[in-house]
């Protein structure tokens, strides 16, 4: 039972992710767990504790997505913009503790998101 429990959960993972990474799911779309299952056949869901191999990877899919964002960005951004990001990246890097390290970088990423 186990194993078909792992099994599907890898299913679910890999589905989601090649969904979310071919823009099936686009970014910003709402996952809904009932329509996973639904499409995967099964009820509820599992849930397993990540591994530093899967936070490696998610980092490393939104190192890829940054670096496109910024390309298709470049040439649309005002240098006002480009000014406030410059300054929030400045403040994170100015932050004396780790908490404030973390609240500059949140803030540094709304602004550049928005």
């Amino acid at each position: 039972m186990a194993n078909k429990r792992s099994n599907l959960s890898e299913k679910a993972y890999k589905n989601l992710k090649s969904q979310i990474t071919t823009h099936q799911i686009p970014p910003g779309n709402k996952i809904v767990e009932e329509e996973i299952a639904r499409n995967l056949g099964v009820k509820g869901a599992y849930i397993r504790q990540l591994t530093l191999r899967d936070i490696e990877e998610i980092y490393e899919i939104r190192k890829v997505l940054e670096g496109l964002s910024i390309q298709q960005a470049k040439d649309k951004i005002s240098s006002d913009d480009l000014s406030r990001i410059e300054q929030s990246l400045k403040d994170c890097d100015n932050a004396k503790t780790i908490k404030e390290k973390y609240q500059k970088f949140i803030l540094s990423d709304v602004i550049l998101h928005n």
